[in-house]
């Protein structure tokens, strides 16, 4: 029975063997072909990549197409005919809008009583008696009114909507004004000309400068004679005056 056992173990040594190298070999197929599954994944992702590229051309041209779309219509959007149709004023010197109400007022530089006429649209909808001579308007958007300089009788009338609410003594000749919205005073420029008959009816032949606030004059400043017209600077706060008579400029500080 040794002898046998023996014999048989001799026998299945080989076959033990043959069996090993078999798994082996299979091992070695699979790991190969393991292998060779990322070259063919990489393979094809390129061909699938080439085959979308159309996908990418029809995106960018759909965009260029989105964006040539887009261009023409700002510019068919742009008209240069226009239309003129007029409207009968008496002598209009100058003109202010109130964006509250989308009336434009219109001064009419008359004597002994000016007028302001308030359009609306193309039609005169109002006619306002102001002082002699309105030689210009500026509006208030603080507070809504419009405040019209009469040159001729050295007051400014204050509008709101259709009626004056207010007539302030300002000094010789209201000309121009400027509004200031960081404290929503209005300064009114005014001026002394030459060989003109008021200077002797004035203690000072200087120019002056009223500052409104609402409907009343808060304080009066003297300027150089003759004085021009004026403007505000919204980045520094200041008021500069144009003085034609001194052939200076006076820039105007609020200490408050």
């Amino acid at each position: 029975m040794n002898s046998r056992s023996q014999n048989a173990r001799k026998h299945m040594i080989p076959y033990g063997l043959a069996i090993l190298v078999v798994v082996i070999a299979i091992i070695i197929i699979f790991i190969q072909f393991g292998n060779k599954v990322p070259t063919s994944t990489t393979q094809i992702v390129p061909t699938n990549t080439t085959n979308a590229a159309p996908a990418s051309t029809i995106a960018s041209t759909t965009m260029t197409n989105t964006t040539s779309s887009t261009t023409p219509s700002t510019t068919t959007s742009l008209c240069s005919q226009f239309s003129v149709e007029n409207i009968t004023i008496w002598n209009p010197s100058s003109a202010t809008y109130d964006p509250g109400n989308g009336y434009v007022y219109v001064t009419n530089d008359n004597y002994p009583k000016g007028e302001v006429y308030v359009i609306s649209g193309t039609s005169v909808i109002a006619n306002i008696t102001v002082g002699a001579y309105p030689s210009s308007a500026t509006y208030d958007p603080g507070n809504g009114y419009v405040y019209v300089m009469n040159s001729g009788s050295d007051i400014v009338s204050v509008i709101s909507g259709t009626s004056v609410i207010a007539n302030i003594t300002v000094g010789i000749l209201p000309m121009r004004a400027a509004y200031d919205p960081r404290n929503g005073y209005i300064y009114i420029q005014g001026s002394v000309p030459y060989n003109s008959s008021k200077v002797a009816n004035n203690s000072s032949s200087s120019g002056k400068v009223a500052v409104i606030s609402g409907t009343s004059v808060i304080a009066n400043i003297t300027d150089n004679a003759a004085s021009g017209d004026l403007t505000y600077d919204s980045r520094n706060g200041y008021v500069y005056i144009m003085n034609w008579g001194s052939n200076t400029v006076s820039v105007l500080t609020n200490s408050c």
